[in-house]
């Protein structure tokens, strides 16, 4: 279909960012020199979790003296790294982004992820130059569990959520766009692929590629 207006999510939509946070935990342990003190199940267990998760595990694997919070804040730093440093683009954003402006959509992006580091993410990969404007979740104390984010962005247009494709990868988001009454763009991500018959059923239309 035609599109006149589009959100876009960032991580694992319009980047490649998922195999970084799969193995930021690691990259901490490593990092602290306590890979070779760690079995392969312990850092198999941590992939799976969230980081708040993992670095109680970690702590309490370790005797760390550091707090979880602590060790958090240490791992997240890590990520913000990535964000700034060498995260990558999905193959053929550019060309997409590029071609829905050059149709007169009116972009915006709506992510989970820190605002700083969203600007300064997509800056470094040219991105920047396609989007109205950016909305993160942290601003509005929310996440993509509530439509909260994507209805901030219709109100900016001053348009109906029907009028707007909501591209996402997680199904999470997916099926809150969708129950919220917007179009649904389900982007493949390797991160979700166990999920993706499930997107498709949420999805108006998917993208393996771009």
């Amino acid at each position: 279909m035609d599109k006149t207006y589009a959100i876009f999510d960032l991580d694992g939509t319009l980047v490649d960012s998922s195999v970084y946070w799969t193995k930021l935990t690691q990259e901490f342990l490593v990092q602290h020199g306590l890979t070779e003190k760690a079995p392969n199940q312990l850092l198999q267990a941590i992939e799976q979790l969230t980081v708040d998760e993992a670095a109680k595990v970690i702590q309490d694997y370790f005797g760390l003296t550091d707090e979880p919070a602590a060790i958090t804040a240490a791992i997240n730093a890590l990520m913000d790294q990535h964000y700034r440093q060498d995260i990558p683009a999905k193959p053929g954003v550019q060309a997409y982004l590029a071609n829905l402006k050059n149709q007169g959509c009116q972009l915006a992006l709506a992510s989970t992820a820190d605002k700083n580091l969203i600007h300064d993410c997509l800056k470094r990969l040219n991105l920047d130059q396609y989007f109205d404007f950016v909305l993160a979740c942290p601003d509005f104390q929310t996440d993509k569990t509530s439509p909260i984010i994507y209805n901030l962005a219709c109100q900016r247009w001053g348009v109906r959520p029907d009028q707007v494709a909501v591209y996402e990868d997680a199904v999470y988001a997916i099926k809150t766009a969708h129950q919220a009454g917007f179009v649904v763009v389900g982007v493949y991500d390797y991160q979700s692929n166990h999920d993706w018959q499930l997107i498709r059923n949420y999805a108006t239309e998917t993208l393996k590629t771009y």
